[in-house]
Order: C-alpha cells, then sequence, then structure tokens
C-alpha cells in the first residue's frame, strides 16, 4: 500500500492561513526584539546567583603566559544566601506545614439557587437521613455553602492529585524562585489535557504490547513557564494590558507528532513541515547559547533534529479565526453575537516559518491569556522589573572586590618581596629560586644590601574584612536580614533577648508580607478563579458548580497566625496566676498554641497518652514524698509505721485512672502498705 504525502511547502500555493501566518510572525519578531534588553540582565543576576564572574570583570584581572589568573577570583555567594533564605521564609508562608490552603472559596452573596438544584439538595439530603432546616434562607445558605466546599475540595485534588505531574506547591517553588532571581516568575495554566491511559496486554500471537484501555476525561494541567521562552507584548507596562503572549517550544519528531494528535491541530500540515525538515529546523540563539556557557560549557552546540514551535495567547479579530480556518458555524455557537470585526480570545499555535498548524478560541471563557506572573519587586515603568540580585549587585561587587583584596593581601603579605641585582649573582644561582636555608653566591664584593633584599608588605586584612561585613550588613537593610534564617549573631540591643529578637523579625517580616500579597494577587487570585473556569466548563460533577467568589488568604492568614501566637504567649504570662489558671482548659489553649505556632499535632498526645503521663507524674511525686518522710524519720529516730500511718490517707487519694493497673507495688505504696515476701499487703 503507498503513502501519499503532501506537497512540500515550497511548491504548493500559499493560503489565506499562510498570510496570517507571516502577519503573525512579524508580531513575534517585534515582541522578541523589544526583550533583547532585559535578557543581558537576566544573565547578570543568572551568574550573580551561581557564583560567576561576568566576561568583562574576568576580563580585568591580569592572567600569565598560560592563561592562569595572577589575582584572586573568589567569590562570596552571598546573593545565594538571600534568593534561599527568601525562597525558603515565601514557601514556609505560602504553603504552611498543616497543609492548609492559601486560598478559599465562599458563595457570592447575591448569587441565586435554581429550583432544579434545591431539588437535587433536597434529595441528597433525604437519602443521607440529613435535617432539613426550616428556614428556607438558612437551607439556601447552607446549600451554596456546601456546593461550594465541594468546588474548593476539587479544585484542591487536582492541584495534588495528579500522576505524572508536580503538585502545585512544587510548580509555584520553581515560580517563585524565578520571581527572586529574575524578577518575574510564570505559571501557566489551566489548561485541558486529554489523557489516554496505556496498559500492557496479550496479542493474539502472545506478544505483549502496550494498548490503550481507557480514555480518560479531560484534566486541567499547570505549569511553570520559564521567563527565556516567554515573549510578552511589548506595548504592555502590565499583565492586564497584554494583547498577546508568545511562548517558544523546542520539540523532537516524536514529540511533535504526539502534538498533532491533539484536538484542534492540523495533523497534515505537521506532517508536511516534518517531511520538508527532515533534520529540524532549531537554531541556537544567543540567549540561549550564553545560558549553556553558565554550566562550563563554553564550546557552541547545536539543536539536533530539534523544531522550534511558537504558542500564541490572545486576541485575533473574527475575520482572522475565519482566515486561519475555524469553522463559523463553530464560531457563532461559542460567541452568539460573533462579527468579524471583534476581538475574540483565542489560541494559535506556528512553526517558526509561519505555518499555522492550530487556531482556536481559548477552551475557558474570560480566560485570554493563561499565563500568571509574581513579580515580587514590581516596577510600574517596565513589565520586567528587578529581582533581588538586581536588588543587591552593587553591594555584591563590593563584597566581592573586598575579598578578592583581602585574599590578595594575604597571600602578598605571607612572604617578603625580594629584590635581586642578577648581575651580582653566579651564573650558576637562579634568583627565581627560592627556598629556606638557600646559600647564595654573589661574585661582587659589594655591599649585600645593594645586592639582595627584601621587603615585607603591611597587611590589611581586618581593614578589609570590616568593609565587607559592613556593606553585607547594609545588603540586609534592602533584604532579609541574616537572623531571618537563624543567624542573629551580631545582633545587639533589643536582639539580645528573645522577645527583642521576636520583635526585630516581626518588623522584618513588613516586606514579606507585601511579597505574599503581591504573589496573591498575580498568582493565587487569578490562577483559583481560572480553575473555578474550568471546572464550571469541563467538569461533570454538577454538585460542585455555583456562583463562588475566591479569596487569597496568604497574606491575611500570615498576619492573623502571627497576631494569633502574639495574644497566645501573652495570655500564658497572665492565666499564671493561680486563680486564673483553675478556670483555664490548658488542653485546649496548648492546640491554639500548637496552631498558631504552624507545629505538627502529632506533638500533643492523646486522651489516654495524656492520663496516663498524668497518673505517672503523680505516682513519682508521691513516692517522692514517701521516701522524704522515711529519711526524715531514721533522722530523728522516729517510728516510720506509725508516721506512715498518719499520712497513709493523704496519699491514698491517688487512684489509677480508668484502666490503667499499677504495678505491683504502686497500690502498697499509695495506700501506705508494704507487700509482704508472700505477696499478701499487711497494714501499716
Amino acid at each position: 500500500m503507498s503513502r501519499t504525502y503532501p506537497e512540500p511547502i515550497s511548491e504548493r500555493q500559499q493560503t489565506p492561513a499562510d498570510a496570517l501566518g507571516t502577519q503573525l510572525l512579524a508580531e513575534f519578531s517585534d515582541a522578541k526584539a523589544a526583550r533583547r534588553y532585559v535578557e543581558d540582565r537576566w544573565m547578570k543576576s543568572l551568574r550573580q546567583y551561581k557564583g560567576q564572574y561576568d566576561p568583562d570583570v574576568l576580563g580585568r584581572i591580569p592572567k600569565d603566559a598560560n592563561g592562569r589568573f595572577l589575582k584572586s577570583t573568589v567569590y562570596i555567594r552571598h546573593t545565594k544566601a538571600k534568593v534561599d533564605t527568601l525562597r525558603a521564609r515565601l514557601l514556609d508562608l505560602l504553603f504552611p506545614s498543616n497543609n492548609a490552603r492559601n486560598w478559599g472559596i465562599s458563595p457570592s452573596p447575591v448569587s441565586e439557587i435554581q429550583p432544579d438544584i434545591i431539588t437535587e439538595e433536597l434529595q441528597r439530603r433525604q437519602q443521607e437521613g440529613r435535617a432539613i432546616p426550616q428556614d428556607e434562607r438558612e437551607f439556601l445558605s447552607e446549600i451554596a455553602k456546601e456546593r461550594a466546599d465541594r468546588m474548593a475540595q476539587t479544585i484542591d485534588d487536582q492541584l495534588n492529585g495528579q500522576i505524572g505531574r508536580l503538585s502545585y506547591q512544587r510548580v509555584c517553588n520553581a515560580v517563585i524562585n524565578s520571581g527572586i532571581i529574575f524578577g518575574t516568575g510564570v505559571l501557566k495554566g489551566p489548561l485541558v489535557e486529554h489523557r489516554i491511559k496505556k496498559q500492557y496486554a496479550r496479542a493474539e500471537d502472545g506478544t505483549w504490547l502496550l494498548q490503550p484501555t481507557q480514555d480518560h476525561p479531560y484534566a486541567p494541567y499547570y505549569e511553570h513557564v520559564p521567563v527565556h521562552v516567554l515573549y510578552p507584548d511589548p506595548s504592555a507596562s502590565d499583565a492586564r494590558q497584554m494583547l498577546y503572549v508568545w511562548q517558544t517550544h523546542l520539540f523532537t519528531r516524536r514529540e511533535l507528532m504526539d502534538l498533532s494528535k491533539n484536538p484542534g491541530f492540523d495533523q497534515a500540515r505537521i506532517l508536511e513541515y516534518i517531511i520538508s525538515n527532515p533534520e529540524g529546523d532549531a537554531e541556537v540563539t544567543e540567549h540561549e547559547q550564553e545560558l549553556r556557557n553558565l554550566s562550563d560549557e563554553q564550546t557552541a552546540f547545536e539543536h539536533k533534529n530539534r523544531y522550534r514551535v511558537l504558542e500564541r495567547w490572545g486576541y485575533l479579530t473574527g475575520s482572522d479565526l475565519l482566515t486561519a480556518g475555524v469553522d463559523l458555524e463553530t464560531l457563532r455557537a461559542a460567541i452568539p453575537d460573533f462579527v468579524e470585526a471583534g476581538a475574540y480570545e483565542s489560541c494559535v499555535w506556528m512553526t517558526q516559518g509561519g505555518t499555522v498548524i492550530k487556531a482556536a478560541l481559548s477552551p475557558v471563557e474570560g480566560m485570554a491569556i493563561p499565563y500568571h506572573f509574581f513579580q515580587p519587586y514590581k516596577d510600574d515603568a517596565s513589565f520586567w522589573p528587578d529581582g533581588l540580585p538586581d536588588v543587591i549587585r552593587d553591594l555584591q561587587t563590593i563584597i566581592n572586590a573586598a575579598a578578592r583584596m583581602m585574599i590578595d593581601n594575604a597571600a602578598i603579605a605571607c612572604g617578603p618581596q625580594i629584590a635581586v641585582n642578577v648581575s651580582a649573582l653566579q651564573n650558576v644561582e637562579d634568583a627565581r629560586s627560592v627556598y629556606p636555608g638557600k646559600v647564595w653566591l654573589f661574585s661582587t664584593s659589594e655591599d649585600l644590601d645593594r645586592c639582595f633584599r627584601s621587603y615585607d608588605v603591611s597587611a590589611h586584612i581586618s581593614e578589609l574584612m570590616a568593609i565587607g561585613e559592613r556593606f553585607s550588613q547594609y545588603s540586609d537593610e534592602v533584604s532579609q536580614p541574616r537572623y531571618m534564617s537563624g543567624d542573629n549573631s551580631g545582633v545587639r540591643g533589643a536582639g539580645d533577648t528573645a522577645s527583642g529578637l521576636s520583635m526585630l523579625m516581626n518588623m522584618a517580616s513588613m516586606p514579606v508580607k507585601d511579597i505574599v500579597r503581591l504573589f496573591d494577587c498575580g498568582i493565587t487570585e487569578p490562577f483559583i478563579e481560572d480553575m473555578y473556569r474550568w471546572n464550571m466548563r469541563f467538569s461533570t460533577d454538577e454538585s460542585i458548580k455555583g456562583d463562588y467568589e475566591i479569596m487569597a488568604t496568604g497574606s491575611t492568614s500570615l498576619i492573623a497566625q502571627e497576631l494569633m501566637g502574639k495574644r497566645l504567649m501573652e495570655t500564658m504570662a497572665v492565666i499564671a496566676s493561680p486563680q486564673l489558671s483553675e478556670a483555664t482548659d490548658f488542653d485546649a489553649l496548648y492546640s491554639h498554641i500548637l496552631r498558631a505556632m504552624d507545629l505538627p499535632k502529632d506533638i500533643k498526645l492523646s486522651p489516654e497518652k495524656a492520663k496516663q503521663r498524668r497518673y505517672e507524674n503523680t505516682l513519682m511525686e508521691k513516692q517522692a514524698q514517701m521516701e522524704s518522710i522515711i529519711a526524715e524519720c531514721e533522722k530523728r529516730g522516729l517510728p516510720v509505721p506509725q508516721v506512715l500511718q498518719t499520712v497513709a490517707a493523704q496519699i491514698a487519694g491517688v487512684q489509677s485512672p480508668g484502666d490503667i493497673q499499677p504495678v505491683p507495688g504502686q497500690q502498697a505504696m499509695l495506700t501506705g502498705a508494704e507487700p509482704s515476701v508472700g505477696g499478701e499487703v499487711d497494714a501499716a
């Protein structure tokens, strides 16, 4: 059976879609050129984080004939410590160890519940045997709250239970790291993913083949997008102003063929493109080469057998969508008031040669651009703000300069500088060979001071160390103080006490709270909002749908948690008095302290273990009292049994709790009796 292939691009006529591809390709070129200015800054920040000097800095350090540096090239990785501390701090605040959500869903205050939903909820409660409130308003409020809770649980499961993909927390870790280093972290999604489960099955000939078993439903997926592959609208200074965003992909032939099997992709055009470019078409850009050089691979490399594919999200006119091949009936079904002059949310995939391989409306209504941006140092003047390395770059430069000078000064001060009159030496002498106990042979009778002299270089290590420390302290003022990472060395004054250090940490947390708010505004709220819209569009579970509001609780919960911790500490000081301690439920207070300090719940003992612990402590206390009484009686010569009989009633008041059985001898001690050798207990 012969297989027919489509005509190569060079041999077929241009289509209207090709004209649209050429137009969009010019748009991508403009976005790519506009981003070039920020790429150099990204490289500086990345080198600074990795502890590498820029090439121009290394070029100013002298080298010998073999290319070895004559001066120190030490790099103090101060920036890495600051970045890692801030990232860990943000992750701790946004994703606490108790697995609490940093977002919430609540019913809209003016939401209306349709009659069919009320009927479904009535039937559900009757099947579950639950009571139905008599008050209609209360019943409707409960329905809305329960459905909102089910929606929240569904989204939570989708964020943390997808097989084969990273959890939401791990994806956000990469987003936060990118935001701190480069000034921008990008979270993409949710988008539609159609999964097909495969498993091995035996064929008729006895061989085992990997075959699809069942068609999985659509599932949302999300991912971290590196800033290096993203090209936003250059005319926008804010994400809300963008008309489009481009993303580049590097695919192998297999990955490109798998892409063609997804709904909406033109498989014929993709196959045509592969045939026209059998060895791939991706070329290494200058920025990609610089990134590769950071891995100590200074040689040029190639994208062998790779295809560069462009993905565009944004707005297109109705006529552009029709030109790209989108069916008119599909457009009118999705957009009742569709007109060719309108602007609509869309997605376009194309090759870097301008061939459109997919054009479609955005799958989720209201989501024109599925990219969410975390910018901790937001700058209204530019879309690409500074990162933390940019903020402390001058300070890092001074710290490095002081460190290099200190190392060079220490090395040169360890031994003298030697001046030799070479003409006065015998031919057998090598002036460059200096070692302990060497005998110098001079062929002249001149004064040795005129032939050989040594000079000691002064050491300035302490002064240089002070410079480095001073500018390291300056960096604390514009970033995170070192005591935020547990290093309280050098903290004086109020920081010498626990309460004073706590006050300093609370004050230092104010900038972090602002960064948490920026994460809530840029990532949490819009992303969870889109997850809610995704489920309203694609979920088959009607019991979770409704009119809801999304709330980011990262910053608010942080502030509330700190206030609660302070109040609990103040409460502990107040209830120290006997009057208040008797009226305090210390078990409940302990639970609140663990929750406020974000400590695991398993620290707290169960009621049974706590009861056993109290019994053992009381038993040990009574035993100590008994031993003290016996020792005092023996000291004064008093009869021990008679004295013990006096306090027996008081000591016997301690009873074994519940089903806890005292070990042999404990009951006798509690009652003031002494066990006999045969096991019988005699009265004291």
